[in-house]
Parts: structure tokens; sequence; C-alpha cells
């Protein structure tokens, strides 16, 4: 355990660095309210490193998580960090989950998360953060680095190890004038940059560090709950957003009525409601059909459905 924390103190002290000289502030720390970033905060504050802390307020968050939240942020504006909580803002005006559903006319898919990228994923830009994002929680996340550029097209993301950032920084400091590379370049345009100090951790790694530290987790983890991200997130099984819903109700009632809206803008503009792959008919029958497993085959031949992977 002391190998892999020293390992990650060593990965933020170096971003942190970066951040200070390129960004001019310090590294931002983005708060899930879970156990990872539980983790990746108790391991900052033991790198000795100046660090603010931001957390993303998704609107479909359970209750105990924003309680523990502003919890965890209130004591860590006790301890002098500096800390943030980010609303969502989409087209210039506050939104939510509820409000995206009808504006883009179709439920959030395993396909389709415009949810992540305009609740989510908009904080932190032009800044060089740090994340609890590791390897082992999906496939989705295999190809994941120690040090990573941001950007929206996949092909452009750069991906890189503790070893080439430290020595291409390194280098930087003898030529900063002349000396050039995509990660240098990148801190110099202000792009997002990102760090993930326990990105080759386990999930037995992580529940280690918290027992040992004695660290005060989610309350939804001793609920049974295995993630504590949006209710009714589309990336979780239909048999987990079903037990969701009967924990909280209230939640799969503002789906339904944002379906239901979601179905009357269709029709006002005129978009059929129903084909080969779905019928969206009515908001019931879009509700249904989301909470389908079966239906990730055809989510991408939707007409109309934009590309927000």
């Amino acid at each position: 355990m002391a190998d892999i924390e020293h390992t990650a103190i060593k990965r933020l002290q170096l971003a942190a660095k970066m951040s200070q000289q390129y960004y001019q502030k310090p590294l931002l720390i983005c708060n899930s309210g879970g156990k990872d970033s539980l983790v990746l905060l108790a391991i900052a504050k033991a790198a000795g490193i100046k660090y603010e802390v931001v957390h993303s307020h998704t609107t479909a968050d359970a209750p105990e998580t924003v309680r523990y939240v502003r919890r965890q942020m209130h004591e860590l504006e006790c301890a002098g960090v500096k800390t943030e909580i980010h609303y969502p803002v989409y087209k210039g005006k506050r939104t939510s989950m509820w409000a995206l559903i009808p504006q883009e006319l179709m439920p959030p898919t395993r396909f389709a998360r415009y949810c992540c990228r305009i609740l989510k994923e908009t904080t932190g830009s032009h800044r060089y953060i740090a994340t609890g994002v590791r390897v082992s929680e999906s496939k989705g996340r295999a190809d994941s680095a120690e040090f990573e550029i941001r950007t929206s097209r996949k092909a452009d993301k750069g991906r890189f190890s503790y070893e080439h950032t430290a020595e291409v920084f390194s280098e930087a400091q003898t030529l900063p004038d002349v000396y050039d590379c995509q990660m240098i370049t990148a801190c110099k345009k202000h792009k997002q940059v990102s760090v993930l100090p326990i990105v080759d951790w386990t999930n037995r790694d992580v529940w280690g560090y918290i027992r040992s530290k004695h660290l005060e987790y989610n309350p939804l983890y001793d609920y049974g709950f295995n993630r504590v991200g949006c209710i009714g997130c589309p990336l979780a099984s239909r048999k987990t957003r079903l037990a969701e819903f009967v924990k909280y109700p209230k939640y799969e009632n503002m789906y339904r009525h944002a379906f239901n809206r979601c179905v009357a803008r269709r029709k006002a503009l005129g978009k059929p409601g129903v084909t080969d792959i779905k019928d969206w008919s009515t908001g019931a029958k879009m509700f249904d059909w989301w909470m389908e497993d079966k239906n990730v085959d055809g989510q991408l031949e939707f007409e109309g459905v934009r590309d927000h992977v």
C-alpha cells in the first residue's frame, strides 16, 4: 500500500508543479463524492501540494451524495482549501438532466451520453485537473494513462506516462522558449490536461486505503451501491436502475415527466415516434425502451441523433 501511495503522490506533485508554472493556478481536483475521489483527496493532502477542489452538480445525484459532498467541501474550506460546486450551463442557461432530455429530443443512452458532456465534462476547462479515473473501472477506460491531454476528439487525445511527462517537463525548464512537445504545448495553450494518480489501482487497493486511513466514505456504499453516480445512469444495468428507482421514486417520476415533454417536443417538430427499432409514441413507451438492456444495438441508428460520445 505504501508503494502505490508513493507513486500516486509523485504523479500529483509533478502535476501540481506543471499547473503552477503553465496555468498560474493550483492543481484542480475533481470530486464526484465517490470512493475514488475520496482517496484522491487524501493523497493530495499527503502530497503537501497546493490544490483546489471542484464538484459537478449533475442534478441527478442521490440526496445522500449531495449532502456528503457538501460536508466534504465545507471541511475542505475550513482547512483552507478553495472549493467550488459547478452548476451545469447549456446554451448560456442553467440546466438539469430533466431539461436536457426534451432539448436533446431523446433519452441519454450508453452511446449518446450528452448528459456527461454537458453536466460533468465542462468542469475544469483550461485547467490542469486531477481525477480518480481507474483502468479497472470499465473496459472503456482500459487505455487511460497517468497523464492525458483531454480533447473532444479521441484521435487527438494524448496519453503519457509519468516518466515521459517528468522528462519533458525537466527539459522544458532548460529551454523554456524553444522547447516543444505535445504535452508542454498543450499546457502553454492552457488546454485541459489531466493527471490520473490512481489510474492503476484496483478496487481492493481503494478500499484498503480507505480503511487503513479511516476515511469517511459516501454512505451509499453501505446501502449496497457499487457506484454513486447519477440515479438512472444508462451505463448501469436494468437491474441496478430498477433498484435505484425503488429507493428514489421521485427520480423515476422526473425521468417520466421529462420523457413526456421530450415526446411532445418531437411531435411538434415532426419527428417520428415509431420506427422499426423503437416506439417513442408516448413518454411511457420511451421510458420502457430506455430501461431495456437490449436497446443498445440500435442506438447508433436513430434518425437525427448526434454523436455525443
